[in-house]
């Protein structure tokens, strides 16, 4: 949470007061931009997920999407094109992941991140709320659900700092949420 106010103060739990929604499960993408063609267009490379939707719009970009059965390289792409690459594809295929990134890096394509939290909100306007609280509490507390979604969804579970040493350092979701932690903290060292 403290990373989460750092990057974002203006959420509500950020100023004090109680969070609207209880995180459960988060991914993030990493979107590759091609800097020769950046400069080529007298571009800076873009920090924000904005910023690049916005590049989209005014040169018609060509969207393409890692998955699990397409790993891209920068050969196989046009230099005009971005390539979206989620966080699900690093969860389902790491090592093959992480050699389609580190051709995009050797060939100087400029990363930009963005991040998603997908959280169970506590509506205030439900019949009973406390009821809702209760629910979106517990299942923010029950490890093995999230757990489940890694596995079913790819998507990543928020979690508290022990929690990943208390579900098991030698399991594969363990080591599946540390290599994803890895290569997020890695390239928003490369951009900030």
């Amino acid at each position: 949470m403290a990373w989460l106010c750092d990057s974002a103060p203006g959420l509500p739990g950020c100023k004090g007061g109680e969070l609207p929604a209880v995180p459960i499960v988060w991914s993030f993408q990493i979107t590759l931009l091609n800097r020769q063609w950046l400069a080529e267009h007298g571009l800076e490379p873009p920090q924000l997920f904005d910023d690049v939707l916005a590049l989209r719009s005014e040169f018609g970009l060509q969207v393409v999407r890692a998955e699990r059965d397409f790993l891209p390289l920068p050969g196989n792409v046009a230099p005009d094109a971005m390539v979206a690459f989620p966080s699900t594809v690093l969860v389902e295929r790491p090592q093959e992941a992480l050699e389609s990134l580190g051709a995009f890096f050797q060939a100087d394509y400029a990363p930009v991140l963005s991040l998603s939290l997908h959280s169970l909100y506590r509506i205030a306007g439900s019949p009973q709320p406390d009821l809702a609280a209760d629910f979106a509490n517990a299942t923010a507390r029950n490890t093995p659900v999230k757990m489940e979604l890694l596995d079913s969804a790819g998507l990543l579970p928020a979690l508290a700092p022990n929690a990943l040493r208390e579900w098991g350092l030698d399991r594969s979701e363990t080591r599946a949420v540390l290599g994803v932690l890895v290569v997020l903290t890695s390239y928003a060292q490369t951009i900030y």
